[in-house]
């Protein structure tokens, strides 16, 4: 099968296939077996499982870190009192 490429522009105007009314209205369960019936979506095992590492991204804890401080101040200007719940 040949690769076809899409710019984003492109991309963004494709109509997918899946029938994604259906799928809303289904419940967990049948979401569930309608994954173990298709070969090509199988659950990850308990042994695949363990073989994952988590992913630090770079610069994203120093962004979080100036973010979370941000969201304290402007929560202390309008309440008097910080995440923590101490008083300015």
């Amino acid at each position: 099968m040949a690769t076809v490429r899409y710019t984003a522009q492109e991309a963004k105007k494709l109509k997918g296939k899946g029938d994604w009314d259906k799928i809303k209205k289904m419940s967990q369960e049948e979401l569930r077996q309608a994954a173990l019936d298709d070969p090509d979506v199988q659950p990850l095992t308990e042994e695949e499982l363990e073989k994952f590492k988590p992913v630090v991204h770079r610069g994203e804890g120093v962004y979080a870190h100036e973010k979370n401080q941000d969201t304290q101040q402007r929560t202390s200007n309008h309440t008097g009192k910080t995440s923590q719940g101490d008083e300015s």
